[in-house]
């Protein structure tokens, strides 16, 4: 994919080439149509929430991934970002139904697999105690060869696990804008 385009400057009252339109209006338009985007989610291997201990959340299967966001090799709990620019990520993990103690997001950017580690870019809870499913969504700004990692957290007093599927866990990125 050719990724966001950088528009060429013409002089005034100069005569803009065929190619430049090509480049300029051509690929912006293609690359509007089809920005990088990822969603993963767990499709068979749940996460085991311990009470009151922040776990990194694996991601074992993807719905699409445009241009190698995501690896179900190594690192599978990054999604890359392939620009620098502004994206959008939604995220949600449904835990096991407990009515006891609350559920947190907490996404980080280049946390190196650690809940202290990075930059914590959103900390959401869920809509009250005992609700088994904690999301978030927001605009994140990412330089070139970020990555960001979801981390979830509960305190019921017992291991909770996640529920697996497109519809319940997953983490959606998409690129829209370069600022």
């Amino acid at each position: 994919m050719a990724g966001p385009v950088t528009p060429n400057t013409a002089s005034v009252g100069g005569k803009i080439p065929a190619a430049w339109y090509n480049s300029d209006v051509g690929q912006g338009i293609g690359w509007l149509n089809n920005p990088d985007r990822c969603m993963v989610y767990q499709s068979v291997a749940t996460s085991s929430f311990v009470t009151s201990v922040y776990l990194l959340v694996l991601w074992d299967a993807e719905q699409y991934d445009t241009n190698a966001m995501h690896s179900l090799a190594s690192n599978t709990s990054r999604i890359n970002a392939t620009y620098t620019g502004l994206y959008t990520v939604n995220a949600s993990v449904q835990f096991d139904t407990n009515v006891t103690g609350t559920r947190v997001l907490n996404l980080r950017k280049n946390s190196a697999g650690s809940q202290t580690g990075g930059t914590s870019l959103c900390l959401t809870r869920a809509a009250s105690p005992g609700f088994s499913t904690a999301r978030l969504s927001l605009d994140v700004q990412l330089a070139a060869g970020d990555y960001m990692e979801l981390f979830g957290f509960q305190n019921c007093g017992s291991t909770l696990a996640s529920n697996v599927g497109a519809d319940v866990t997953f983490m959606q990125v998409r690129y829209v804008a370069t600022s």
